[in-house]
Formats: structure tokens, C-alpha cells, sequence
């Protein structure tokens, strides 16, 4: 785990995934096979104002990144997913 940053003070590559949704699903799948990575949390912090953007935008999220991701990681069956 990284220590949050909400300034400038650390460049975002120390700290985050971010990019297109193929650079956090190459940058995940890599973490998965380099470090064993088989969690995320995810705080987004560029949501759109209304609703309606922000249901597309959490969609977008899901099927572009999630699916892709958990669909190559093996499931472990002693880690409870919620």
C-alpha cells in the first residue's frame, strides 16, 4: 500500500494507475504477474458532475477495466470478494 497524495508533491506514476483504459488494464495485468497483485480499491477522482455521466463513466470502468483484469486473473478461493 502507497500513501495518498492529494498535491503535486509525487509524480502520479508512484502512487496510481492511471491512463486510457488499455494503460490500467496493461499496468494491472502486469502488476499481477510481476508482484502477484490480486486486489484494487478504487477512489476516482475526475468523476463527472451529473449522475447520468457518472453511471457512464463507473460503467466504462467496469467493462473496460475490471472485466478485462478479473477475466485473466485466476480466482483464489481464500480471498472474499465484495
Amino acid at each position: 500500500m502507497v500513501p495518498l497524495t492529494l498535491d503535486f508533491s509525487r509524480p502520479l506514476d508512484e502512487w496510481t494507475i492511471h491512463g486510457s483504459a488499455v494503460d490500467c488494464v496493461a499496468t494491472l495485468l502486469e502488476a499481477q504477474e510481476k508482484i502477484g497483485l490480486d486486489g484494487v480499491g478504487f477512489t476516482i477522482y475526475s468523476l463527472p458532475p451529473s449522475p447520468a455521466e457518472r453511471i457512464e463513466y463507473m460503467q466504462m470502468i467496469a467493462e473496460e477495466i475490471v472485466a478485462p483484469v478479473t477475466a485473466r486473473i485466476p480466482a483464489n478461493p481464500e480471498v472474499r470478494r465484495v
